[in-house]
This record gives structure tokens, C-alpha cells and sequence, in this order.
């Protein structure tokens, strides 16, 4: 946020990101929800094939783990858990959610028997 003239309080996002991160401990349940962000005051942008966010796990998955990313109850993209402990992000193009949007992210409805201490960040461009 940067101060953009001489006038009192007049600002604007210059180049700023918004991390949304979380930990899931132990193992997920079957389609569990493990995240519900609802874009409260700032439009953001997750980037094409998410490019800056992470994932890693405390133990690795024993076949690959999908996560599935919603936004709005549409399905637009997902992680997975690779068995080597790599993660891969799909998502095909950028998504834009404004104030108002809910993004979930959703387990297997299957579990891996042993993916454990989950985590997982986000980056998000702040658009508005």
C-alpha cells in the first residue's frame, strides 16, 4: 500500500500479494472442507497454475492425494499430493474473486492412507 499524492489517506496496492495458508494436522476425512475463504473487502487473483503458492506434507501420500479448489461451488482447479512429496497446482487460468466470493478447498473423497500434517499457501494478487 503506497501513499499516491499529496492528499490525506489517498493510496493505492502497488505490486502486493495476500498469502492464504493453512495446516491440516494428522490426515484429512473423506471430501473434507478444509478451507473457506470468503473475500471479504479486496478483490484478489490466484495466478495461472498458482505460480507462488507452496504445499508440503509432514508424511507423503502412498498414491497421489487431489485436493479439489472451488470457487462459488464451481471447480476450478486442484493440488495433489505426489507420492515422491512433490505438490502440483492445476489451475488451467488465473480466477478473480471479488468481495463476496468463496474459494473452498476440498479433500479426496477417497483418503490416502498416509498423508499427514498437511499444508498448504496460496498467493493471491490483491486487484482492487
Amino acid at each position: 500500500l503506497v501513499k499516491i499524492d499529496a492528499t490525506d489517506f489517498n493510496t493505492m496496492w502497488v505490486s502486493d500479494y495476500r498469502n492464504l495458508g493453512l495446516f491440516i494436522q494428522g490426515r484429512p476425512t473423506a471430501g473434507e472442507l478444509l478451507l473457506r475463504y470468503a473475500s471479504a473487502d479486496t478483490s484478489i487473483t490466484l495466478p495461472v497454475g498458482l505460480s507462488g503458492s507452496v504445499g508440503g506434507s509432514g508424511t507423503a501420500a502412498t498414491a497421489p492425494a487431489i485436493f479439489s479448489f472451488v470457487r462459488n461451488n464451481v471447480s476450478i482447479g486442484n493440488i495433489t499430493f505426489n507420492t515422491d512429496g512433490s505438490v502440483t497446482f492445476m489451475l488451467p487460468s488465473a480466477v478473480s474473486f471479488v468481495p463476496g466470493d468463496v474459494l473452498t478447498i476440498i479433500a479426496p473423497a477417497i483418503p490416502d492412507a498416509t498423508l499427514a500434517d498437511i499444508s498448504i499457501t496460496l498467493q493471491a494478487t490483491i486487484s482492487g
